[in-house]
Order: C-alpha cells, then structure tokens, then sequence
C-alpha cells in the first residue's frame, strides 16, 4: 500500500503542465490533497494483482499574483479499482466528481466506465456555465483576450452495444452545447475570431451541429449538420459518419495564410527557412480510412492570391481515404471554371490529384499571369490577345511541399478560340525579314481549335 503523507493541493497543481513558471513559488493555493493505492497478488504474463488507487482533492483553491480573483470549490474524487486476475474487463474506473468555480463560472463533471473491454459501460454528465471573459480575471491570458458564453448539459449512460445494435431506447445520451457571442484576440495574430453561436446537440445515434455562426477577420462562414457513429468513432475508433453544408458570404484566403507568416512575434521564421523544404520534414495529408464524410458548400466570394473568384459551389465527399470534389463550379474573370476530380495520399511523400477541368471565356494574359503550368509549358501566349475555352482531363503527382511533379504530369485535351491576336515579341526580330513579314501579315487568327496530350510531362 502506499498513500501520500502532508501533502497539499499546491503538490498535485505544481504536475499541471505551464504550471512550472515564474510565478509558482508566489502562487497562493489552499485545499488537501490525497493520493492512495494498495496492491495484492501476483503479477505475470498472465496475471494482474487486486488493485485500488484513489486521488482525493478537497476544497482547492489558487490565486495567480497580482489577480485579485481566485479559482476555487476544486474538488476532485477519483478512483480506479481491479480485484486482480486475467480478466482485465473487470477495471472500473469512476471520476465521481470533478468541479470548479471562479467568479460567476463553474463547471462540473462525473464518469463512470467498466467493462471496457468486452462492451464498454459508460455513464457519465457534464454541466458547465462559463463566463469567458472571467478566465482573464484568474489565469495570465499572456496578451490574449476571450469573451462570451458558454453552456453545457450533456449526460450519457449505457452500453455500446447498445449503439451497435441500433437500440438507441436502451443508450441515453443527451444534452446541449451552446456558445454565444465569443469573442478572440490575440497579438499573434492580425484579425478578430468571433464565434457568433454555436449549438450542438446530442442524442444516442447522432451529433447535431444545428448551428454555428463563425467570422474570422473579413471572412464568415455559416455551418450546421449532424454527425453519425461519433460514440463508436471515440471508443472504439470505428467509421464516423456525417454531412455538413457550409456557406459563406466572403472567404478571404489571403488574409488567412498571409498573417500565418506575418512578422508579428518572435517566433517569425525567415523566408529562406520557410523556402528550405530540406529544414522541414513535411508530409502530404493522409484522409483517414474510418471518415465518411460528405460537405455542401456554397460561397459568394473568395479573395485568393488577389483573385476575386465568385459563386463557387463544390460537394466534397471523404470516404476509404479518398477526396472527391464532385461540381465544383465558380465565375473566374470574366469567364469561369468547372471541375471535378479526386485526391488521395500514395505515401507520406507523394500525394494524387486525377481531374477533368473546363476553362471558358478566360484572356490568355490572364492565363499566363495566374496559371504556373502554362507559364511553363506555354509561355507564349503572353504574346496572345483573345479569349480561349479549354476542356481536359489530367493526373498530376504532388511531392511532399504540394509542389507538382511536372515530369510525371499526363493530360489530355482541347483549346478552341474564335480569334486570337498575335501581338509583337522579341523573338519575331530574330527571323529572317521574309518569315517576319509572313507571320506580322498574319497576326489574326480566327476559329483556334488545338488538342494536346501531355505524357511524363512531354508534350
């Protein structure tokens, strides 16, 4: 048997991780705290011996210097029991209660699990009211700042089995989750997250995300829909199952991934880092197998690389590890692009992307400026005026920077124009005078219909 002698909360508080800083030793705490196991038997390749170990924390308490408001009423009643042998389904595990109060917030949980092997038992509730704004109050935010509500009362109580079964009747599980108005800042970044509402609602067989209303800086994103499995997916880490539709009015990409690499902290890396993949152990994204997703999305706008890309609709289906984006579709220029394809991981080096892809009423300048690949296999139409339509197909191989492999790029497809004006460029003085004459008399071309197929990168 063992069991802790004189100890007090500020023992069990000094293992919190971020605990161990400046201000520890000028941290007030009060409240007991108890640690205590026996253990009885033998133990072998086969057998486990009889075990108790219980933790106790009664009536914590701890006040940050300088804070004139406290975290207090911790009390916590663990315990985890075994009465030995080889039938290690007999563990139970029991949280009967955890709580803590600070200004008007508290939070209180129970759970209770057994059998976790064979069909796990679970019972268990949740109930919080948390003022958001009263955590600055009590904990160093370190320049940060949070505000808004938050609500929960979820319990559960049954079996997997249950669940398994599909006998929902016979597994409770309930409760809600709601979020209002919260509010974040920080100087590590260079805009506002403001989670306007978020409800979540549970049940036996499903998640419900009824709402969540959701603006980071300039761009907004509204989404709601339900979760299936989720109780299988977090025990026993079976298929997950859901659909989601997501719409936004503005989605600014720029903002978004410019102020990921915005100088506004110590921690900035410098551009020759961040362009010396050879300093970074990168990896593409695998999709889990146990994912079953599908996501309907609607946006009114995207600011991307400066590009003002308007009414894009896309359904994205997740399932064996595979992407599919089915009907993407959105107005680019003056023209538009359509899409579908699919993505999914070869290694943790080498990703896939298999697409069939139609361009209409897009400038060739427009194409040069904003598209790599015809910059590199079709830099003269830089010195083409006119609009063109393309339909193709393509599979191209990322590496592990979702940089394209362009030497393993196959295509196949058409390009057709009504007319097309050859403007003057620097290789037309290179020509003798004939040839030059030739072709400055023939600057118009009209009707432009050309197929190509791309094989190894190799036209």
């Amino acid at each position: 048997s063992l069991e802790t002698l004189d100890q007090t909360f500020k023992s069990l508080f000094s293992v919190v991780p971020g605990i161990y800083q400046s201000e520890f030793d000028q941290l007030q705490t009060n409240g007991d705290f108890n640690f205590r196991g026996s253990f009885n038997g033998i133990y072998s390749d086969s057998l486990m011996p009889q075990f108790n170990v219980q933790m106790i924390v009664m009536d914590g308490y701890f006040k940050y210097p300088d804070f004139l408001e406290s975290v207090n009423q911790i009390q916590m009643n663990l315990s985890v029991d075994f009465p030995g042998g080889n039938d290690l389904d007999l563990i139970k595990l029991n949280l009967e209660n955890f709580s803590l109060g600070f200004l008007n917030s508290t939070l209180k949980t129970n759970i209770y699990a057994s059998t976790l092997i064979s069909d796990p038992f679970l019972k268990g509730a949740l109930k919080s009211d948390i003022n958001l704004s009263d955590i600055a109050q009590v904990i160093p935010m370190d320049e940060q700042e949070i505000s808004g509500e938050v609500f929960s009362n979820i319990i559960i109580k049954g079996n997997l089995s249950s669940i398994e079964k599909e006998k929902y009747n016979e597994f409770k599980s309930s409760g809600h989750l709601t979020i209002d108005n919260l509010i974040y800042e920080s100087d590590l970044t260079d805009y506002e997250i403001a989670l306007n509402s978020l409800d979540f609602e549970f049940y036996s067989d499903r998640l419900a995300l009824n709402e969540c209303s959701l603006k980071i800086g300039e761009s907004d994103l509204s989404i709601n829909g339900e979760l299936h499995n989720y109780i299988q997916f977090v025990v026993k880490d079976e298929l997950i199952e859901g659909e989601f539709n997501v719409n936004s009015q503005v989605l600014d990409l720029d903002e978004l991934y410019m102020d990921s690499f915005s100088d506004t902290s110590d921690n900035s890396v410098n551009n020759e880092t961040l362009n010396d993949s050879s300093q970074i152990n990168n990896e593409v994204f695998d999709l889990p197998k146990n994912i079953d997703f599908s996501l309907t999305t609607n946006i009114n706008k995207v600011i991307y690389d400066s590009l003002g890309l308007k009414n894009i609709t896309v359904k994205f289906i997740i399932k064996n590890g595979v992407l599919n984006f089915n009907d993407l579709a959105m107005n680019l220029f003056k023209g538009g692009l359509k899409m579908k394809g699919d993505y999914f991981a070869i290694s943790n080096k080498r990703a896939q992307m298999n697409f069939d892809m139609e361009l209409y009423e897009i400038s060739f300048d427009e194409a040069y400026l904003y598209f790599n690949p015809v910059k590199k296999y079709a830099p003269l139409v830089k010195f083409f005026n006119g609009d063109f339509t393309t339909k193709m197909n393509a599979e191209i191989l990322f590496d592990e920077n979702y940089d394209p492999i362009y030497n393993s790029i196959s295509s196949d497809g058409n390009l057709k124009s009504k007319k097309v004006e050859v403007l003057d460029f620097p290789a037309l003085d290179q020509l003798k005078d004939m040839v030059r004459e030739v072709i400055e008399k023939n600057k118009t071309i009209e009707d432009l219909n050309l197929s190509y197929h791309l094989k190894d990168g190799k036209f």
